[in-house]
């Protein structure tokens, strides 16, 4: 007999069960696409995915939930999940400009300068520029990421 035990909260605030199989096998799953199978009576294809239509992942009521392709899952995550973005002027051509926060936060993490506006001012910023101190501050008004001082020099 296949036994369920959970469901449990994740790191990530999301809840998850684990299934036993009768063969003996463990199974991790998704507790709203558990919900989700029930309710529709078969396992999702693997191109499917569990989607909560208020937006809200802890609402789990079998009502709030649907299925959608992932293309589907995807197209609804850009439209109507704003991008946090971070303005900046390019520290080699002073243009102003915005990045998405989310590869900002990305180039940070692997140690890299900038960020700068393009292709070309990061192949300079390699070459000739020295970063000194900079200092970011974040704005709560504009959800924005502010330099609030910097230090460069281009050799």
């Amino acid at each position: 007999m296949t036994k369920m035990y959970g469901p449990y909260v994740g790191p990530d605030g999301r809840k998850r069960i684990q299934i036993v199989h009768d063969d003996g096998r463990h199974q991790i799953k998704s507790y709203p696409k558990y919900l989700l199978e029930q309710k529709i009576g078969r396992e999702l294809e693997g191109d499917e995915t569990c989607d909560h239509i208020d937006e809200d992942f802890t609402n789990d009521d079998p009502n709030n939930l649907q299925v959608l392709t992932r293309i589907q899952n995807a197209t609804k995550a850009m439209l109507f999940r704003p991008v946090e973005m971070y303005s900046f002027n390019c520290p080699v051509c002073k243009t102003y400009t915005s990045k998405p926060m989310s590869q900002v936060r990305h180039n940070w993490n692997l140690g890299k300068s900038g960020p700068v506006c393009s292709k070309s001012c990061a192949g300079l910023v390699g070459k000739n520029l020295t970063v000194h101190e900079t200092t970011y501050e974040f704005d709560p008004i504009t959800k924005e990421v502010i330099v609030t001082s910097n230090s460069w020099e281009i050799d």
